[in-house]
């Protein structure tokens, strides 16, 4: 089960999500459809950890995504559409870009850990699988 509390996000002092709550039961399929520029990507770059999400709380199958991150990121699989990566960088080159045009705090390579990328986070993304990338 995924529950969500008190999740907010403002981007250069614009509220893109504020107080956001909810829970979606194991099994279930849902549907995230809005108009363009609403949040959607962002809700989902929080829940994956590649956002800050502040003071909210954030758990997947009773794991804290603060207090017990990586079992909480094996719980977890999100996939952006490979046409927003810039292919010439490499994976470690992309995340730190993102994160510098998000202002995130994040540490890279705490992620790339995380994540298992350390054995080609020097690939350049235009050389990766599908699953890489």
């Amino acid at each position: 089960m995924l529950e969500v509390k008190n999740l907010s996000f403002a981007f250069k002092n614009r509220p893109i999500l504020n107080q956001v709550n909810f829970t979606i039961e194991n099994g279930k399929i849902i549907g995230l459809v809005a108009p363009n520029g609403t949040g959607k990507t962002t809700l989902l770059r929080l829940l994956s950890g590649l956002l800050p999400h502040g003071n909210a709380t954030l758990t997947l199958n009773s794991y804290d995504q603060r207090k017990q991150r990586t079992k909480y990121l094996n719980q977890l699989f999100f996939v952006e559409s490979s046409n927003h990566l810039y292919k010439d960088l490499t994976a470690k080159d992309h995340l730190l870009y993102v994160k510098s045009m998000w202002h995130s705090s994040i540490n890279i390579q705490q992620v790339v850990d995380e994540l298992g990328m350390a054995s080609y986070d020097k690939m350049k993304i235009k050389n990766m699988s599908l699953g890489m990338k």
